[in-house]
């Protein structure tokens, strides 16, 4: 069926049965959304206002009003974070907290779903293995920013973002649109005696949009496409004391960039993710809660790219052959994670919680097959044996395991109303780096019921990860084992104001970065990571609410990099964000837009080429037939503005093109 069918069956049937019913976002008060309940802070129940860090939360009626289909679109509408497209595939999106990002995939955050860890176990990056996340099953979103390894260690660099999923729904949904999309949806919840089961389905596709871009290989420009396709599955086994989840998801995505070159009808790239963990809650004394946890996470990536522009290697090939390199790459890791948490209520103003965790990150294989021996190619040996086929392969040196074990201790301490105080301390060790202790202090001062003030230190680390480390002879991006851990200092002044339709936050912080893993052109224009020189920056976070009537609601958010390391080229200075929604009985609809500044891309050692600042702005209309039934029609980047995102991969001066205007049509039916 037709984009135009669908909206007309969806139009037939809201008109046979009008139903007016009030929308949740605005049943409640701002000052009762500030009081939403928070759990990533500290491992413990807070609040906005009592949350000792730099965070920002959505509720599910929230992220639903809005016009946003994915994780990385919503996280543009948190102050101090923002996402960019990146050249590693057709479907990978990078963002970073406060400026710090490491290439294009986001190692500096920690990624939890339910309290498992979805971060990449061979990269670490919160978009590894898991590069497009739906929102349709998210009750609440809380987004950290600032140092985490005082809890989570090594990661939780430069903040965390913690999801929790849905429970209690039955609900069926489609989705057709622009580009010949279609997808469907469905979430079930059974009761089997003192269990709950509850779980999410959801897979999409579409035929892609039309670009034209720099031919990697070739003069002038080539046009190409980005077709994919999504499949997320997520699960939940609950009982009183035992908790058991799954997660998968698997993308494919055809043409566009693969590593950073286009190659039309070549390029390929299918990610696979599977998670899953138990957990098991009691209690040690009758004023404590404590669990075990156990999880595990398997990641597969299968990367086609062309490397050579054809006939590079004629002259060198035996036999010769004007075929390019092409090379089907197989990337396999795995990784384990046992975690103890205790948390004791020693008095009614003071409790203490301290935990133990290990994991271990494995990488299983790094493999490629090749149409010509790039062992040879690499080592600099002619003549270059040529395949014609795919049928050998070039197997690199697998990475030796990465153990980690750390303990951790924190005490929150309420000395009186107007005063909260909190200390952790964490200590980690690994064979591959050396012990780090990662301290954390938070003084939280309730001046009065609308006025809160927030004094937050906080110190982390990062180990490299297991292909920062590996392949240090890579032609695309070199390797090194001998890379320090690096580690961030941050300091955080907070001020937040609330009232019942009115409420806002400023703050400013201050981060020191020692021995950075940063990525840098060498003088063969390759990319490497090294250990960077220490450096600082400071910036600026606004956020605000305000409920200007009964049924309307603005929101605007504003930050600002004031001074910022040298490697941060590739972000904006200043972004902002601001939304308009208004929801009257069943009709319901939201405009927003987000600013990215100018930003750079490295075009060689020396020069630079300059990206323009850009603007998207979706709309997001909504109708509640009745409790059961529920349409909306979205428009993302309504304007069609053609915009690029800055990027690390050489020879992308124009840099990575985002889509154009999608038209999205949903239905959605609760049973």
């Amino acid at each position: 069926m037709s984009i135009k069918g669908f909206c007309t069956l969806g139009l037939l049937i809201t008109s046979a049965h009008i139903h007016a019913s009030g929308d949740d976002l605005f049943d409640l008060s701002l000052r009762q959304l500030m009081n939403m309940p928070i759990t990533g802070t500290t491992l413990t129940t807070e609040t906005l206002s009592s949350s000792p860090a730099a965070i920002t939360v959505f509720n599910s009626d929230f992220i639903q009003s809005l016009g946003v289909e994915y994780l990385h679109e919503l996280l543009d509408y948190v102050p101090g974070v923002q996402t960019q497209r990146t050249a590693d595939s057709n479907f990978s999106y990078g963002f970073s907290f406060r400026g710090r990002r490491n290439g294009g995939q986001s190692k500096e955050v920690l990624l939890l779903l339910d309290g498992q860890v979805l971060n990449d176990p061979r990269t670490g990056a919160a978009n590894g293995s898991v590069r497009l996340m739906t929102l349709d099953n998210i009750q609440r979103l809380e987004v950290i920013r600032g140092p985490g390894s005082a809890l989570y260690g090594t990661g939780a660099f430069s903040g965390v973002i913690n999801i929790i999923s849905k429970k209690n729904v039955d609900a069926v949904a489609f989705k057709l649109g622009h580009l010949d999309k279609q997808g469907a949806s469905v979430n079930t919840s059974r009761q089997f005696n003192a269990f709950e089961v509850d779980t999410y389905i959801h897979y999409q596709q579409d035929k892609g949009d039309q670009y034209q871009v720099v031919d990697s290989f070739n003069d002038g420009n080539v046009q190409t496409k980005d077709p994919r396709s999504l499949l997320e599955i997520r699960a939940q086994l609950s009982g009183e004391k035992t908790h058991f989840a799954f997660y998968a998801q698997q993308m494919q995505g055809d043409d566009f960039y693969s590593l950073g070159r286009i190659s039309n009808d070549f390029n390929k790239n299918i990610y696979r993710h599977y998670g899953t963990s138990i957990k098991q809650d009691f209690k040690l004394t009758e004023n404590s809660h404590s669990y075990f946890e156990l999880d595990y996470r398997y990641a597969q990536a299968n990367i086609d790219t062309q490397i050579t522009a054809a006939g590079d290697l004629f002259a060198i090939s035996n036999p010769q052959s004007n075929d390019p390199v092409f090379i089907k790459a197989n990337i396999r890791s795995e990784g384990y994670r046992a975690k103890f948490h205790n948390d004791f209520q020693l008095k009614e103003n003071l409790s203490f919680q301290w935990g133990l965790d290990w994991h271990r990150n494995s990488e299983l294989t790094s493999e490629a097959k090749n149409n010509f021996n790039t062992g040879q190619l690499y080592d600099g040996v002619t003549p270059v044996e040529y395949y014609g086929d795919f049928s050998q392969k070039t197997v690199s040196q697998v990475e030796s395991d990465k153990d980690m074990v750390g303990a951790y201790a924190q005490s929150i301490w309420h000395l009186s109303p107007l005063h909260q105080l909190s200390f952790g301390l964490r200590y980690d060790n690994s064979d591959s780096v050396s012990s780090h202790w990662s301290p954390r202090v938070g003084w939280v001062i309730s001046v009065d019921e609308n006025n809160v003030i927030k004094l937050l230190y906080g110190e982390a680390f990062r180990a490299a990860s297991l292909n920062e480390m590996a392949n240090p002879e890579s032609p695309i991006i070199k390797g090194n084992p001998d890379l320090n851990h690096e580690v961030i200092k941050t300091y955080d002044v907070i001020y937040q104001h609330i009232q019942s339709q009115f409420n806002f936050q400023v703050g400013g912080y201050y981060n020191q970065y020692t021995d950075p893993i940063n990525i840098q052109l060498n003088e063969n224009s390759i990319r490497e990571y090294i250990s960077g020189n220490d450096s600082d920056g400071y910036g600026l976070e606004f956020e605000g609410n305000w409920n200007a009537q009964k049924y309307t609601w603005v929101r605007l958010t504003l930050s600002e990099l004031l001074s910022t390391p040298d490697n941060f080229f590739i972000q904006s200075k200043s972004t902002a964000s601001l939304m308009l929604s208004y929801v009257k009985n069943a009709i319901g609809w939201n405009l927003s837009t987000v600013y990215h500044g100018a930003r750079e891309i490295q075009i060689n050692t020396d020069d630079f080429e300059h990206i323009p600042s850009s603007w998207q702005t979706n709309f997001k209309l909504s109708y509640n037939v009745n409790k059961n039934w529920s349409n909306n029609f979205l428009i993302k980047n309504m304007s069609n503005n053609q915009f690029a995102s800055a990027t690390q991969e050489e020879g992308l001066s124009e840099g990575v093109p985002a889509r154009g205007r999608e038209l999205i049509y949903s239905l959605k039916y609760l049973f």
